[in-house]
């Protein structure tokens, strides 16, 4: 989704312009989409914002107008006048702040939004494990496609600390964490995934390692990955090229 069409969404949302189906349709994706769900308290959080200065003008200007009509020296009004001044300046000054910092500190969120897919991978996992263990994975990929990440993230990582050898689960389960906002972990699952030498799994560990440095604004680090998936080719080269060009 573009960012302007996302920003009016959003607004379509809080000023309940939705239809009920578009609603529900929406509040589905605010609990698949941690992103989706922060760009929305930020964008409540500006509107607040703003609504308290417009507040605060108007309480001010109410006080000037009761105190001209008592008849008080227009020294006092001034005077008053001055105190709402300096206090709508500083929310004026607040509200931008917050609308900086959101903008600075959003420019790899919005890239990583724009880029991230979540992992999925039609089949069975590598026949070889015993049956409860491919009835675990399967457990694991159904919670995984409900999008109950964290349920999901427990039944890989259990996989995988059990000593069973799964670039496969690996790839889920640093995709469990980035959708559950823990880029530490997922950092460190998807940097052991990409030593395998399945080249095929370790193409998806570099891509999301990757989307793992974007999305914590680690764009150095982005960067060199994106540049070594593009010059060797493969799955994600397109796809690299035109983070990088979007980057720099």
């Amino acid at each position: 989704m573009q960012e302007e069409d996302l920003i009016e969404t959003i607004e379509r949302y809080l000023n309940g312009e939705m239809s009920p189906g578009e609603k529900e349709d929406f509040e589905q994706k605010l609990e698949m989409d941690p992103l989706l769900k922060d760009e929305l308290e930020v964008h409540q959080q500006a509107v607040n914002s703003l609504q308290d200065y417009e507040g605060l003008k108007d309480e001010m200007r109410g006080i000037y107008d009761r105190v001209k009509e008592n008849g008080r020296k227009k020294k006092t009004a001034n005077r008053i006048m001055k105190y709402a001044v300096a206090a709508s300046v500083a929310m004026i000054i607040a509200a931008t702040s917050l609308f900086v910092a959101t903008n600075k500190e959003t420019k790899e969120q919005k890239l990583f939004a724009s880029y991230y897919v979540p992992f999925y991978q039609d089949g069975v996992f590598r026949n070889d494990h015993a049956m409860e263990v491919d009835s675990l994975l399967s457990q694991a990929t159904h919670l995984y496609g409900k999008g109950d990440y964290e349920q999901a993230a427990r039944l890989f990582d259990g996989f995988i600390a059990s000593g069973k050898d799964d670039e496969l689960a690996a790839i889920y389960l640093g995709n469990c964490y980035l959708q559950l906002g823990d880029v530490d972990k997922a950092r460190a699952v998807l940097k052991e995934a990409r030593k395998t030498t399945n080249n095929r799994m370790a193409q998806y560990a570099k891509w999301y390692l990757a989307l793992t440095e974007l999305r914590s604004e680690n764009s150095p680090e982005a960067v060199a990955i994106l540049e070594e998936i593009r010059s060797g080719g493969g799955i994600y080269e397109r796809e690299a090229d035109s983070l990088l060009r979007e980057l720099r």
